[in-house]
């Protein structure tokens, strides 16, 4: 599951904020989420985190959704895509 802070509009996956609790105290990340601090992204997509400028957690994404990738395979695809994306803006 991902997650966008709202003050920031930076994406983190759950794995990444679990260590909140480990800071902050067991249940910080349950209640930054029922207070509207950090939002649940229910699809994500490689492109939703490129627009944000998050590359490497775009290629996790990537090798998620494409099982058996490598992450230099991962890396590469989600720089072409990320290549396309800029070709299209500047047209």
């Amino acid at each position: 599951m991902y997650y966008k802070a709202a003050t920031s509009g930076k994406i983190f996956n759950e794995r990444r904020l679990s260590v909140l609790d480990d800071v902050f105290g067991h249940g910080t990340f349950k209640s930054l989420v029922e207070e509207g601090t950090l939002v649940p992204i229910e699809k994500l997509s490689v492109i939703d985190l490129l627009k944000n400028d998050q590359m490497y957690e775009a290629a996790h994404l990537y090798r998620e959704i494409h099982k058996g990738s490598t992450i230099k395979e991962s890396l590469d695809m989600v720089k072409r895509i990320q290549s396309d994306m800029k070709r299209r803006m500047t047209k």
